[in-house]
Order: structure tokens, then C-alpha cells, then sequence
């Protein structure tokens, strides 16, 4: 048993706890988490244990990072920030070949330093199969998004054949392990303008009969609305630089947003990445369109290519947003503490508990974890989290803040 106190706990499902007190097995099963001055006889006893570790600081759950690309953690430092959208895809194709040793190295780097950030959970997309066997090794709480990319009609069944490949593929492998409660996998799209209506019907299918959860990039800056109202912007040259021939589609003259999450049930859990260029009237439309909603930042990622953030103040009181750090080809690091500044730096819409909950309960119930991660309660394995050089007055983070996983 491990016994750990702080400051302030913050269990994120309750109040937070000042000088607050966490029992937690070995295996990092929450036993309690208590006030002291409120405290059983037998809580008192923990209190008192020669073994209590007392932090200046927060206690935390784990982190959960909602959006990642661990398949392109080979990447890192290869693409020159600042350069935009349109650029960094076409240098994402110039770049991501490598080899498949190379490519697992980087992988398995990349989750370890997601580890000692405090990441707990990944919603990570893949490709091909390159982040399968890691994944295996269970050190994290994944859902993996297989992803699907096509806007020609004409290849929507190739394109959806091989993500179903892929995803037998991901079964194969979770037969070969025990324990698979730590790997859940769908098959979600792209973006908008990388799926054709035909291809978000048949991915919109699969996650209604296989009661899945979808993740979408969603509206990363203003070509997207441009292309599917107008057919103009850069889009279009980016789709001729791909080979893709649209000259018998025509824009829907609506948002891309809204072109695309008409196709899904209301009932299907969706992740809507980036969110850029959002506007309120698109927030409400889809919230008032789709019941399980999550509308997820990677301001990290945001910052790196375009040099601009959302429009928080759009998402101003919402309960539905959760965080990511996209992957080490369009961010300088994976760590959710960072991304949780990159918010509070750029705007003061969210506190910082708002916050705190994006990136651990939210996040564990955007994903399907929420019955072991996101939250310090009894019975939980949420992964316990140490943030120090906080403002312990505020009970805010600071510049200087920094996080330590209290289970490594």
C-alpha cells in the first residue's frame, strides 16, 4: 500500500480536498481518498502512517490525452513549424516513411515520455499496424481510432475494406494477450474533406452496430468551411496534389461540419478534433445533432502549424471538452500539463479546475474509460499525478508548474 498527501487533492469527481489524503495499492487501486479533519478512526491510522509521502503541490488523477498520433512519433523535429495546415499534410506524406524498426522505437519513446507526463489513457489514431504490439504491452489505457482517408465515392468500399482489415488485424492481437480491458478500437474518418459521402456512411454504420465511438479533425482553420460552401480555397490544389480528382463534386453550402456529422446517429459518441475556426452557430447545431459530443483541443498542435488558437469563448460553459496533444510531427512534446498552459496563456475562459477535468474525466468518458479512469475513487486505477511549483493560495498552475506520475 502506498499512502500520499498534498496541498490539495483534487479527486476531480468531488470537491477538491485541501491537505487531502490518497491510499493506493500496489497495483494502483484507489483505497481511499479522505480529508484529514474529517477522518474515520480508520482513516486516522493512514494519516499517521510512517509511510505517508506529503507533496507541496496537487494531487491529480492521471491524465487522459484524447487525440494522438503515435504512429508519427518518428516525425519529430522534421517538419518546420509555422507553415500552416495545407503545408504540413503534404510535408506528413514526404516524411512519415521510414523503417518499421524505426518507426516502433519512436513509438515506444514517445509513450514513455506520455508515462512519466502523467498520461494515463490515448486516444490515438492509426494508420496501419505499426502501433499495434505497443499497445499490447498494455502500459496505457488505449482506444485506438483506425482512420480512413478517401474522397473519391468511386473508392469508398477499397477505402472501408481496408480499415476493416485493419481492425481484424487489431483483434488478432488482442487475442494473443490475457487481459484486453486496457485496448478498445473503431473506425472513424479523417476529415470531412477526406471522406466522401459515401465513406462516412459506411463508417457511420459500423459505429452504430458496433455501439463504437468516432473521432473526426474538425474545422483546423478556414479552408474547410470555404471548400464545402464555395469549392474554393486551398483544398481543392491540396486534393490535385494527392491525385484526387473532384471535378464532378459540388460544395453542399454548408459548413464542413455540418456536411459531415449529418451522416452519423445522433446516438454515436464523436470526438471533433481541433475545432479551430468553430463558430457558436456550428457548436449549437452539432450539440443539438449529436448527444455524446466531445469537442477536443490540441492547442500545442494548433500553435505549431498555424500560430493561432480557438475561439475559446465559443465553448465558454460547455461540459464537453476534453484535450489532446496530437502527435511529436506537429507538437514539441506529448504532455497534457503543457497543453493545460497553452489554455490558460491564450485565454481565461476555463479555469483551472474546468480544465483539470477536460483532461482526466472528460477525457475518460469521451473514450469509454470513465469505469477506471478519470477521477480518484475508491475501487479506480485513474493514476496518480504530483503537479508542483503550483499557486497553492489560487489553487492555480503557474509557468513554472511541472507533473510527476506518483506511480513510476
Amino acid at each position: 500500500m502506498k499512502f500520499f498527501s498534498a496541498s490539495c487533492v483534487f479527486p476531480v469527481g468531488t470537491a477538491p480536498i485541501p491537505n487531502g489524503i490518497v491510499a493506493v495499492t500496489e497495483r494502483g487501486e484507489i483505497v481511499d481518498v479522505f480529508n484529514p479533519l474529517e477522518a474515520s478512526l480508520e482513516q486516522q491510522a493512514i494519516a499517521s502512517h510512517p509511510n505517508l509521502q506529503v507533496f507541496q503541490g496537487f494531487i491529480t488523477p492521471g491524465f487522459v490525452n484524447a487525440h494522438c498520433h503515435l504512429e508519427l512519433s518518428h516525425v519529430k523535429e522534421k517538419i518546420k513549424p509555422g507553415e500552416g495546415l495545407d503545408q504540413f499534410i503534404r510535408n506528413i506524406e514526404k516524411t512519415r516513411k521510414a523503417g518499421d524498426e524505426e518507426i516502433k522505437e519512436a513509438i515506444a519513446n514517445a509513450e514513455y515520455e506520455m508515462i512519466r507526463n502523467g498520461i494515463i489513457g490515448v486516444g490515438d489514431i492509426s494508420n496501419g499496424k505499426n502501433s499495434f504490439s505497443q499497445k499490447m504491452q498494455q502500459n496505457i489505457h488505449y482506444h485506438t481510432f483506425i482512420e480512413v482517408f478517401s474522397f473519391k465515392s468511386s473508392f469508398a468500399d477499397a477505402a472501408f475494406q481496408h480499415a476493416l482489415s485493419l481492425w481484424d488485424a487489431f483483434h488478432d492481437a488482442l487475442a494473443s494477450i490475457q487481459q484486453t480491458a486496457y485496448n478498445s478500437v473503431s473506425i472513424s474518418p479523417h476529415a470531412p474533406y477526406s471522406a466522401s459521402a459515401e465513406l462516412l456512411k459506411k463508417i457511420a454504420l459500423h459505429a452504430t452496430q458496433n455501439q463504437s465511438v468516432i473521432s473526426m479533425h474538425n474545422q483546423e482553420n478556414e479552408d474547410e468551411n470555404l471548400f464545402f460552401k464555395e469549392k474554393k480555397g486551398n483544398i481543392p490544389d491540396r486534393l490535385a496534389y494527392f491525385n484526387v480528382d473532384i471535378s464532378d463534386w459540388q460544395p453542399t453550402g454548408k459548413s464542413s461540419l455540418q456536411s459531415a456529422l449529418q451522416y452519423f446517429s445522433s446516438d454515436s459518441p464523436i470526438l471533433l478534433v481541433h475545432n479551430t475556426v468553430t463558430p457558436i452557430e456550428d457548436k449549437l447545431w452539432a450539440e443539438k445533432h449529436s448527444k455524446q459530443l466531445h469537442w477536443c483541443f490540441c492547442p500545442g498542435a494548433n500553435l505549431y502549424i498555424e500560430n493561432r488558437l480557438p475561439d475559446f469563448s465559443v465553448f465558454a460553459g460547455s461540459d464537453h471538452c476534453i484535450l489532446g496533444t496530437d502527435s511529436l510531427a506537429s507538437n514539441t512534446g506529448l504532455s497534457i500539463l503543457e497543453e493545460i498552459k497553452h489554455i490558460r496563456k491564450g485565454s481565461s475562459v476555463f479555469s483551472f479546475e474546468d480544465l483539470l477535468r477536460f483532461a482526466t474525466l472528460n477525457g475518460a468518458k469521451a473514450l469509454g474509460f470513465q469505469a477506471q479512469l478519470g477521477s480518484i475513487e475508491k475501487g479506480k486505477h485513474p493514476g496518480l499525478n504530483l503537479l508542483s511549483h503550483v499557486d497553492i493560495e489560487k489553487l492555480d498552475i503557474q509557468d513554472s508548474t511541472q507533473v510527476k506520475n506518483l506511480l513510476i
